[in-house]
């Protein structure tokens, strides 16, 4: 009687390490799916505008561009350091401007060298600005704007045509 128990156990605790062996195999596990691989892109020798994270306009804003003062510099920000040697524009009409780097050397300002002429829509080109490393900071990049006449500025040009051709002496 001790064999036919010792027998049983021994058939029972088999039994157990089958069906745990049976399902720990059986288990449902998730699927591994592999992430998928970047498309490289493709080396390209052209130059590429990056208005958006390289350059920004930060004086006017964008909303003023179209009446400005006509003492009104553009101010652009960088987020790489100019070479200001690499600094090419126009400007149609053509006028005089004065350019400038600041001190920080991210900042360029346009400045009319007189002013801006009243209700005369210009263009700013800026053909190509390099970094102090070589990289391209904008290329092509097109600016639309207008100055126009303030309320002082209308006031002291009325005043001054305003004035008598043949004034009267003072008694």
């Amino acid at each position: 009687m001790n064999k036919l128990l010792f027998f049983i156990f021994l058939t029972v605790l088999l039994l157990i390490i089958v069906i745990s062996v049976f399902s720990v195999l059986n288990q449902k596990r998730p699927i591994n799916i592999p992430s998928p691989i970047p498309t490289p892109t493709p080396f390209t020798t052209e130059k590429i505008t990056r208005i958006s994270n390289k350059a920004l306009l930060t004086y006017p804003a964008s909303q003023y561009l179209q009446s400005l003062s006509v003492v009104t510099p553009l101010i652009f920000e960088f987020s790489d350091n100019i070479d200001p040697i690499s600094v090419t524009y126009r400007i149609t009409p053509e006028i005089d401007v004065e350019t400038r780097v600041d001190e920080t050397g991210k900042k360029l300002t346009f400045s009319p060298e007189r002013f801006w002429i009243p209700n005369t829509p210009y263009t700013l080109v800026l053909e190509e600005i390099k970094s102090e490393q070589g990289v391209f900071l904008i290329n092509n990049y097109s600016l639309k704007f207008r100055a126009l006449n303030t309320p002082d500025e209308i006031s002291s040009d009325a005043e001054v045509n305003n004035q008598p051709n043949n004034p009267t002496p003072a008694p």
